[in-house]
């Protein structure tokens, strides 16, 4: 798997008005993707949904 180059907290919000696009993967069946103030969220999200844990990934949403 690709390793993408992790910018700053500071740079993120600056390139998206201080939303990141998080897509989390849930271990075993089940995929979301949406938009979150912090990857806090995210990972609350994950934990909420996935009962078997998972993994979520934060980006810049695509132009």
């Amino acid at each position: 798997m690709e390793m993408q180059k992790k910018l700053s907290r500071e740079e993120m919000k600056a390139i998206t008005g201080g939303k990141l696009a998080c897509n989390c993967q849930c271990n075993g069946a089940g995929t979301w993707s949406a938009s979150y103030s912090s990857s806090a969220a995210a990972y609350h999200d994950l934990q909420t949904y996935c009962s078997g844990g998972g993994s979520c990934h934060c980006t810049e949403p695509a132009a």
